[in-house]
Formats: C-alpha cells, sequence, structure tokens
C-alpha cells in the first residue's frame, strides 16, 4: 500500500488510501478473473499467466533467439527476434509516468533497441543487405548515437555496392559524435571504416539455415481492435485538382509504407498558396478506405493572420471529442491529453491531418504512437525536427499540369481555340495554383476578354514588378494585375488594409481606415471582393488572403501614405466602438469614456444588449490585436482605455487567457504616463482576471493597490465598486466574515454615489454571504431588496444572478418547484445575455433541483451540460458545483462508480483551485457512495473529515453532522441511504 500511495502521489491526499481501496476494486470488476488481484498481507499482488504479460513475452522471445543464434539456427533466431519485437506497440508504458515506471520503460526500450541492433545484424549474416538498408537508416536517423547501428548500415550499404554512401554515414556519425559530446567514433567503427576504404569487408555469404524440424511458428499477434464505426472529418476533395503526380506517387507509397512499431508520418511543407493543403486532402480522400476506423483533420492555423495558433491542448481536446469521447472524460493538462488520445489510437487504423501547422512543438502531442496510423502535417516550415518523418516539399505545377488546371477554372470552351495563349498566361503566373486560380477567375468572370487580352495584362504588368522577385515572385505578378486595374480611391485602400490588426473588418473600419464615405468605403470593398482580391466568409464582414495581406504590405511600403495618421484613425475607431457596443451591457461600474481621441464620422450602432455582444464578439480579435500593438509602440492611452472599456464584456466570457496580457500591458501604460485613473482601472481588471484565472491571493493584492488609488483620487464610485471586488475575493475564499465586512463597507459608501449597479449588486452579494452562513430569511431579506432596486428591469444582465440566488434559497428551504422554476429563469435570462458562467450555475442549480424531486434522468443530463460549459469556459468554480452535483445525482440514481469518478475529480479540481468547501462537499460524497456499499466506520471517517474541511461558519457543515449523528444512533445495526420526498438523505434501519 505504500508503495501505491508514493508512486501515485508526490504529495498525498488524506483520502489516499481509499482513493487506493476504490481503484483496486474497479480493477477487479474490470479483470475478466477478479480473483486474479489477490490481497497480501501488506497490499496487492497480481497473479497472472506469462502468456499475458507482454514484457514476458518478449524476454522470452530473446531468450529463445539467443539461444537459436548460440546453436547456429539463424534462420530460426531471426523468426524468434522479430515475433519478440512484434509484441511492441510503440515505447513502454507511453503516456504513465512514476518513478518505478519511468525506470522500468528506460530499461525496457533500450532492451528493444539491443534486440533491433541484433536482427540487423542477424539479417545482414543471412544476405539481406540491400532489403536491410532502409530500416538501418530509419533507425540511424532516430538513434544517431548508436554506433553498432550505424555500424550496420555502413555494411549493408557497402555490401550493397554503396561504398560511397557507406563511408558518407561514417562520416556524418564522426561530425555528430565531435558537436554533440566532443568524442571521436569507437575502435570497431574506426575500423570498419577503415576496412571499406581499402576493400577488406568481405560480402559474406548467405547463411543457409532451414526451421528445426517439427518445430511450429510462434503464434500471430492478435488483430488491433476496429472502432465501433467510422469518424469521417476530412474536407470535401477539390474537383479541379491537376498534376502533382510525383508528389502523390511519394505520399502514397510513404502512406502504405507498414511500420512495425510506430506511425507513418508525411509532412507537406512549401510557401504559402502552393497548394499544401489542397494536395493533403486529395491524399487523404485516396486512402481513406484503408483506415476504416477514422480520418480526422484539423486545422492548426499556425500561420493565420490575426489568430492564434491552436494550442496542442486545444487540438487535442477537439481530436478526443472527435473520437466519440464524453467530455466529462477529457482531462485538464497536456500530457494527460497527450497519453489519452495515443491510448485512443492505439490499435486503430486512423488517418489524421494536421494542417497548417506552425512547428514541431504543436504537432508533437498530437502524434498517436502505434503503428496503423497515417498522419498527414502540412506547414510553411519544413518539420525536420520530427523523427521518421518523410518530407515532402511542393514547388511550383510543371506546364502541362499547369494548363490543365487554367484550363478546368476558367472553362474549355473559353480556351480551346488560344492554347498558346493558354501557356504565356500559366507561364506569366509563374505556374504557381494560387496565381493561376485567380487569373483564370478573372477570365471567366470578364465574358467580353479573350486570352490574349489577359496575356497583355500580364505582360504589361509583369515588367512593373522585378523590384518584388522573390519566392514568391510570381504571386506579386498576379496581384499587382489586379491593383493596376483598380481606381486611385480602391489602390488606396487595397495599400492600407495591410495596417488592419486582426484577421476579418468590414466597411465601418475600412471607413475610418481610408477616410472614406461609408457608402465609398463599401463599394470599394465590393470592387476588391470581386476581383478575388478580399475574400468573405460571413456577410458584411472581409478578409485578405495571406499572400494577398504580404502584397498589401510591399505596395503601402512604395507609396507616401501617411500610415501613421491612418493607423491612429483606425484605433480611435475601435476604441469608440468598443464604448459605443459597451454601454449597452450594464455595467456603469466600469464605463468609461474614451479620452483625447475624436469620435469617428460614421460608428455601427447597436440597440440591444445581444447585439452589442454580437459586435464586440465580431470584433474582438482586432480590438485585442489593437490593445497588443499600443502597448508595444508607445500608444499609451489606446493601451489602458481599451481593455478597460471592454471590461463588461470579457467579464460576460469568463476572461479569455489574453484577458490578464492586456490589462497587465495596460497598467504599464497608464504608469507611464502617470494616469492614476488607468492605473486603478487596471489593477481592477488585473484582479478580475486573476478571481477566475488565477489566484485569489494575486488578485486581493491588486485591488487593495486599486482601492488605494480610486481613494487618493477622490473616485468614490470606483473605489465602492473595488470593494465589492474585495468581498468577492473573501467570498470565493469561503472568508465570510471578511467578505460581509466589505461588502458592508461598499454599502456605505454606494449611498453617496448615484450608481444603480452597486444599489443592485451589494444587497445580493451580502445575501449570498447570509445565505452560506445558514441565515435564510436575512438572505432573502437582501435578494428581494437587489430585486426590487431593479424592479424595472432596467439592468437585465443583473436579473438573472438576483433570480438564481433566490433559487438557491429556495432549494436549500426545499421548495424545489419554486427553486426549478428560478434555476429555469436564470437558465433563460443567461442564454440571452451569452453569459455562459451563468448558463453553468443555472444547469448545476437544476441538476441538484430535479435530482431533489426525483427526476434523475433529467438531473444527470442538466449536470452533465453544466460541466461541459464549465470546462469549455474555464470556469472553476462551476466545475466543482457541476461535479458534486452531478455525483451527488448519480449516487440518486445508483451509479455508485460513476459518482466515485464525479467526486474524485471534485476533490482533484477543488484542491487544485483552493476551494475548500468542495473539497468537504468531495468527502461527503464519497461517505455517501460507502455509506451506499454498506461500508460503516469508512463513512463515519469521511463524514468527520468533510465536517473538519467545511469553512469557519460555512453552514452546509450540518448535513454533514446530521449523518454523523445519525450512524451514531444506528451503530452497528443494519442500514440503508434513502432519498425522502424532498430529496434529502437519510439513513434508516433494514
Amino acid at each position: 500500500m505504500e508503495r501505491l500511495v508514493d508512486e501515485l502521489w508526490d504529495d498525498p491526499p488524506q483520502s489516499a488510501r481509499q482513493q487506493v481501496h476504490n481503484a483496486i476494486g474497479n480493477l477487479r470488476r474490470a479483470l475478466p478473473d477478479p480473483d486474479a488481484l489477490q490481497t497480501a498481507d501488506t497490499g496487492y499482488q497480481l497473479a497472472v499467466s506469462d502468456d499475458h504479460v507482454d514484457e514476458r513475452q518478449f524476454q522470452a522471445g530473446l531468450r529463445a533467439a539467443r539461444q537459436a543464434e548460440g546453436a547456429g539456427r539463424f534462420d530460426e533466431a531471426l523468426r524468434l527476434l522479430r515475433s519478440a519485437l512484434d509484441v511492441w506497440r510503440g515505447d513502454a508504458f507511453a503516456g504513465i509516468h512514476s518513478p518505478s515506471i519511468d525506470s522500468a520503460a528506460a530499461r525496457l526500450n533500450e532492451q528493444r533497441l539491443t534486440a533491433h541492433e541484433d536482427l540487423m545484424s542477424l539479417r545482414l549474416r543471412a544476405g539481406e543487405a540491400t532489403a536491410v538498408v532502409g530500416d538501418l537508416q530509419e533507425l540511424v536517423a532516430t538513434h544517431p548515437l548508436r554506433e553498432a547501428l550505424r555500424g550496420s548500415l555502413m555494411l549493408a550499404l557497402y555490401q550493397s555496392g554503396r561504398q560511397a554512401e557507406s563511408l558518407a554515414v561514417y562520416e556524418q556519425g564522426r561530425r555528430l559524435l565531435n558537436t554533440e559530446l566532443g568524442l571521436d567514433p569507437g575502435p570497431r567503427l574506426r575500423a570498419l571504416h577503415a576496412d571499406i576504404l581499402s576493400g577488406a569487408v568481405a560480402a559474406g555469404p548467405p547463411l543457409a539455415n532451414s526451421p528445426v524440424p517439427g518445430q511450429a511458428e510462434p503464434p500471430a499477434m492478435p488483430p488491433p481492435p476496429v472502432g465501433s464505426s467510422p469518424r469521417c472529418f476530412l474536407p470535401h476533395d477539390t474537383r479541379d485538382f491537376s498534376g502533382r503526380p510525383a508528389e502523390i506517387s511519394l505520399l502514397l507509397a510513404d502512406a502504405r509504407r507498414a511500420a512495425p512499431t510506430a506511425p507513418v508520418i508525411s509532412a507537406i511543407d512549401g510557401m504559402g498558396g502552393v497548394g499544401k493543403t489542397t494536395l493533403a486532402i486529395h491524399i487523404a480522400h485516396q486512402v481513406a478506405k484503408d483506415y476504416p476506423d477514422g480520418q480526422y483533420f484539423i486545422d492548426l492555423h499556425g500561420f493565420s493572420r490575426g489568430t492564434d495558433p491552436v494550442t496542442p491542448e486545444q487540438a487535442l481536446d477537439t481530436l478526443l471529442r472527435a473520437s466519440g469521447l464524453p467530455p466529462t472524460l477529457i482531462p485538464a493538462g497536456l500530457d494527460d491529453r497527450s497519453a489519452l488520445w495515443r491510448s485512443r489510437m492505439a490499435g486503430q487504423r486512423v488517418l489524421l491531418v494536421l494542417d497548417n501547422a506552425t512547428d514541431t512543438d504543436q504537432v508533437q502531442p498530437l502524434l498517436p504512437g502505434t503503428p496503423g496510423v497515417l498522419v498527414i502535417m502540412t506547414s510553411r516550415r519544413k518539420l525536420t525536427a520530427l523523427d521518421s518523418t518523410a518530407p515532402v516539399s511542393l514547388d511550383v505545377l510543371p506546364a502541362d499540369t499547369a494548363i490543365a488546371l487554367f484550363t478546368r477554372i476558367a472553362g474549355a470552351d473559353r480556351v480551346a481555340d488560344e492554347p498558346a495563349g493558354v501557356e504565356q498566361v500559366v507561364e506569366l503566373c509563374g505556374r504557381l495554383p494560387l496565381a493561376i486560380r485567380i487569373a483564370a477567375a478573372r477570365l471567366r468572370h470578364r465574358g467580353t476578354w479573350s486570352v490574349a487580352d489577359l496575356v497583355d495584362r500580364l505582360r504589361t504588368h509583369l515588367r512593373r514588378t522585378r523590384f518584388l522577385q522573390t519566392n514568391d515572385c510570381d504571386v506579386m505578378a498576379v496581384l499587382r494585375l489586379s491593383y493596376r486595374y483598380l481606381s486611385k480611391q480602391q489602390q488606396r485602400l487595397f495599400r492600407l488594409l495591410s495596417l488592419q490588426p486582426g484577421p476579418t473588418f468590414d466597411a465601418y473600419a475600412a471607413a475610418a481606415l481610408a477616410g472614406l464615405p461609408l457608402a465609398d468605403a463599401e463599394q470599394c470593398l465590393d470592387v476588391l471582393f470581386e476581383d478575388n482580391l478580399l475574400r468573405q466568409d460571413t456577410a458584411g464582414r472581409f478578409y485578405l488572403h495571406d499572400l494577398v495581406a504580404d502584397c498589401t504590405a510591399e505596395l503601402l511600403a512604395e507609396h507616401s501614405d501617411d500610415t501613421e495618421a491612418a493607423r491612429r484613425s483606425l484605433f480611435d475607431y475601435y476604441l469608440h466602438a468598443a464604448y459605443s457596443w459597451s454601454c449597452e451591457l450594464a455595467d456603469d461600474v466600469y464605463q468609461m469614456t474614451p479620452q483625447d481621441c475624436p469620435a469617428p464620422t460614421y460608428l455601427r450602432t447597436v440597440d440591444s444588449h445581444q447585439a452589442a455582444v454580437n459586435a464586440i464578439t465580431a470584433e474582438y480579435r482586432n480590438l485585442a490585436a489593437v490593445a497588443r500593438y499600443a502597448a508595444a509602440n508607445g500608444w499609451h492611452r489606446h493601451a489602458w482605455q481599451l481593455p478597460c472599456i471592454l471590461q463588461p464584456f470579457l467579464k460576460l466570457t469568463n476572461y479569455s487567457e489574453t484577458s490578464f496580457v492586456l490589462f497587465r500591458d495596460g497598467l504599464r501604460a497608464a504608469r507611464e504616463i502617470g494616469d492614476r485613473r488607468g492605473q486603478s482601472a487596471c489593477l481592477h481588471g488585473l484582479a478580475s482576471v486573476c478571481q477566475e484565472r488565477r489566484s485569489h491571493d494575486e488578485a486581493e493584492g491588486y485591488l487593495r493597490e486599486a482601492i488605494t488609488l480610486s481613494r487618493e483620487i477622490g473616485d468614490e464610485a470606483r473605489e465602492a465598486a473595488q470593494l465589492v471586488s474585495l468581498g468577492n475575493t473573501y467570498f470565493n475564499d469561503d472568508r465570510l466574515a471578511a467578505a460581509e465586512e466589505a461588502f458592508l463597507a461598499a454599502q456605505g459608501m454606494a449611498v453617496s454615489v448615484s450608481d444603480q449597479n452597486l444599489r443592485i449588486k451589494i444587497p445580493n452579494n451580502l445575501g449570498a454571504v447570509y445565505r452560506d452562513l445558514g441565515q435564510l430569511d436575512k438572505a432573502m431579506h437582501y435578494f428581494q431588496r437587489a430585486l426590487a432596486a431593479n424592479s424595472a428591469d432596467d439592468l437585465p444582465d443583473f436579473r438573472w444572478p438576483l433570480v438564481w440566488n433566490i433559487a438557491t434559497v429556495r432549494h436549500l428551504q426545499r421548495r424545489h418547484d419554486e427553486a426549478i422554476a428560478g434555476f429555469e429563469e436564470a437558465l433563460a435570462g443567461s442564454i440571452d445575455a451569452n453569459s455562459r458562467y451563468g448558463e453553468a450555475l443555472a444547469l448545476a442549480g437544476l441538476c441538484a433541483a430535479r435530482r431533489s424531486t426525483g427526476e434523475l434522468t433529467a438531473s444527470l443530463d442538466l449536470g452533465e451540460r453544466a460541466l461541459h460549459v464549465s470546462r469549455e469556459f474555464g470556469l472553476r468554480i462551476t466545475e466543482c458545483e457541476a461535479l458534486c452535483s452531478l455525483g451527488e445525482a448519480m449516487v440518486s440514481a445508483g451509479d455508485l462508480d460513476g459518482a466515485e469518478k464525479m467526486c474524485q475529480q471534485a476533490e482533484e479540481s477543488a484542491q487544485r483551485y483552493d476551494y475548500q468547501r468542495y473539497v468537504a462537499r468531495a468527502m461527503e460524497g464519497f461517505a455517501h457512495i460507502l455509506l451506499s456499499r454498506g461500508q460503516l466506520e469508512d463513512t463515519r471517517v469521511l463524514l468527520e473529515q468533510a465536517a473538519r474541511l467545511y469553512p469557519d461558519g460555512m453552514a452546509e457543515v450540518r448535513y454533514a453532522k446530521e449523518h454523523l449523528a445519525a450512524l451514531a444512533d444506528l451503530g452497528t445495526r443494519c442500514f440503508r441511504c434513502e432519498i425522502d420526498s424532498t430529496g434529502s438523505r437519510r439513513i434508516v434501519n433494514e
């Protein structure tokens, strides 16, 4: 037991022994023979036959192979070695870590590599020099410092008549050893090198040994499990795909190359627009039938303008969900997700396309670790750092393929009479797929043009583009052709679009950027869209292709446009737009009129809360990009004002991961110019982010500094709001007395300020404190007072939290029908307000209330939805609440194993986030599980532990104490746990 605890935890929880007992119970139920896991004097022992343990099969195969080799039975030794290595399915204990497991894995992996060395040596002795070269090249690439493998490769190449390559392999190893370790090759490798130089190495006759008479072949490994149903997420293939026969042949050959111990990985690299994704999807569709267990596709946005690359954690979350895994079973950490993904793919025939990768760090955690999987990656970078990867670099199209592509897009009837002109067009386009598609589409949409007309325009344009001849000069030629025929007004806007900071834009931003009337901006964008210089996925919003964006930047550098004035005009527009839309989000505390920046002539207006949320959501990446640029380039007022103006939206979305950086940079900017109001606002924002995403101690520190600044400048409204936030920090830390003190102080200050938000927030928060202290009548008094302050629903965003709080009191009073009605109203209000935090809270409340009325199926569904929303948006407190509520519903439904998993996750999350009340509640959940299993003494221990863990003054402790008292009354008599008509748990005699 002690060893298990030491292996599982660096810092064992108090429930460690109980968790080990629970895990052993689960393991016994999972084993075909539960008696195989036996209890010994000090722990546990697994009785299992050798043929059920891979490691024992491997070791037995090695011993037998060495005995056969020693007896001169080389063919038999080869067969035995291959069988022993066939047992392997990836690295030993992949994804599992502990001190002893890591040590065992290192030992086994070393034995496996030694077995490979022995196998290669035997194959060479058997005369398989030519056949073994490929395997040895792969092994040497993976283990470049293993001199035995390098020597075998040198010998294999030499015996295959490739002496120069053999000597090159030695030289590569010599340089590597010298660079990495400061050493020379060992004496055996040097001697082999000298023999090859002198021609003294004998090829050696093939071994001619027959199998031992009467000896049976070793049993074949069982086939890998097949998925229950195929999962195909591939985008559609391109109808007009042309050419790439050599690349397709290479990729198909690589895809069908069987690797005994690892997945097949192909990496397609090349410049933007050369057709990497198109080729990857085309290949994927051709081989899809060979991978019946699933075909996955994910865009990693490695080089998507204005969009952050997808993190490995996000990508794994998407892939695990796509593989059919419920969100509740997806772990939080990268290593755990990666290990789970590899486990899900083990034994599967699966195709995985990783498109638009940034680098090897992004894709490495996504790679399965077992054979049977084909991975196709695309990137602008050569992913040479990945082991065992087959790279394919794309170049421009051959002439005949380029002509075929142009003809298909433009239309065969349009070009049939001008074959020479088509040849000229594709050459002028540099035979680059993107350039050809743009030119062909232009011809197709210009009914009066001939191919000769297009040639004339391309030829004239080419003379003006020689100064931009780089690797992508042909793309620039086509783009400059389009640019030449724009009007002066359109040209200027096109150039200035390179200043756009984010991924998409609309006519209002374009008008501000170029100083145009809105109608003119709309007309210019329409023309650019028709000329294929802009793209559009959403009505009214446009974006630049990566290569087009590069072109606009080059063009802007060549002209004398006032870029500083244009950028300032655009940034001022975004600042005022954010302010205008944030005013609709009904939070006066954070409404800050933009300072020192003139209002734009045209501004998109919104007339509702939801319209404001939609507007900010559509522009958020632009707004964040503006803030980042401002912080990095000395635009101090924009840098601090923008995140503070966005505070109501950031709060609604539970503060994205970028929020902290925005406020931190804003604080630095405000300090740079000595703006104490800005400093106070940014400190308040940092505290809000820390409350949700970081630590409460950090939040408290920021708030105390902010309160001091607000007091110095006499801003009582902001000081009161910051006191409320300080009280919330205490409340979330379960420091109820300190929270009450902070809220009462804010209440006294709010009397002198006319802020309706504070008149609602403060009594609402005081009600929450008194509810958790068990003073339900007092809590209802304050909640009703807050509701009265918003009687006309002037601030609809504030109604759902009040309704939710009142529903929690009704639930505690066992007035469950009223509670359900309140939670449902809070759910609808939260969805209308686009508040995922409120949505998760309402779902968790409904889970608990429906359980109390015996509607267990609905309760379980609601709990799972609450957990999904909480994890999707990083809502820590609601995640713990959802886990506990879901676990309690599972106990009521009789699913004790499921309940146990929920309680374990609740305990882990609560420990991670330092939410003591939920640690206690998880312990109470474990107690009810053990009670239902009839483990009276263990139940008593856990209830006592829960009672100790509940924070001081917390009313919830009474449930644990009541159950302890009930257990004491029952003594050692038979008992059971029952859910009564009110949803309460009670202990009764059998």
